[in-house]
């Protein structure tokens, strides 16, 4: 075991010993000394309770990389921080206004909506304990660091969009298809009514597409679909050309689409 495993072997026997506050009272309590009081000792020991939730998330989107589970329990530990010091324990009613406003503790605070003072007999316990509230963040900082650490530089909000878009999308697999399986496939893809067409003039008609794209544009389609050999993954496209598989993806989606308008072209002439 080398230094770097020893210091993580050492973190989870420290963590594994921590405790989390034994009730929703004594969270209050350390809550209360550290927002009005300062107290340092109190946020220790709030951050050293919610250690053990933050593997817990962490080993959810590790996916077996043990070295990578180290870099998300240390986002996961800055979304613990950020937590602790958004969290707010108390709700007041603005006597002004009527909108409940939370704050970090019940004295001297003024309503964010009005800006009215708020009065504290007005004052309740936030009924969402800590950890509840702490999961988001701790979620969003490994999140977020997953989509940093990805190999194709996309902006965050756009790879969220995407995550949640695959999650309703089929998986594709990639196999060896025939030439005339693979034009019924093509025909499909591009959701075309011109079966009589294709299976007519299908070696032509493929012939006659692949010219009008560019080079780069034909090769991807070729190589994706199998035409010529075996089918190759977008990674494997993108070695050969030089290019991320993102890359790859929008080349074969823009092809696909301009076979598409090809094809209506077509069908607008032969309709003629």
């Amino acid at each position: 075991m080398d230094a770097e495993d020893r210091v993580y072997a050492q973190y989870y026997h420290d963590v594994s010993r921590t405790t989390m506050p034994a009730n929703a009272h004594e969270e209050r309590e350390l809550f209360r000394r550290y927002y009005e009081s300062k107290d340092q000792d109190a946020r220790r020991r709030i951050v050293e309770g919610g250690l053990r939730f933050v593997i817990k998330i962490a080993r959810q989107y590790h996916h077996g990389n043990m070295e990578f589970l180290k870099t998300l329990i240390a986002a996961g530990n800055v979304g613990l921080l950020i937590a602790v010091d958004r969290y707010r324990p108390w709700v007041i009613l603005c006597h002004h206004c009527k909108k409940k406003v939370y704050v970090p503790h019940p004295k001297r605070q003024r309503c964010s909506h009005c800006g009215h003072a708020l009065r504290s007999k007005n004052a309740e316990h936030y009924t969402t304990r800590f950890l509840t509230y702490a999961a988001w963040w701790i979620a969003e900082t490994i999140r977020t660091e997953l989509y940093e650490s990805s190999l194709v530089r996309i902006p965050t909000y756009r790879q969220k969009e995407q995550s949640r878009g695959s999650r309703t999308e089929k998986t594709h697999k990639f196999y060896y298809v025939s030439f005339e399986e693979e034009l019924n496939e093509l025909q499909e893809t591009l959701d075309e009514g011109e079966e009589a067409v294709i299976a007519s003039r299908a070696r032509d008609l493929l012939h006659t597409l692949l010219r009008t794209m560019n080079d780069r544009q034909a090769y991807v389609v070729i190589a994706y679909y199998g035409l010529r050999e075996d089918p190759k993954t977008l990674r494997e496209i993108g070695q050969k050309l030089g290019l991320c598989s993102e890359r790859v993806r929008q080349i074969k989606v823009g092809a696909l689409a301009d076979l598409r308008k090809q094809l209506l072209r077509m069908r607008s002439v032969d309709a003629n």
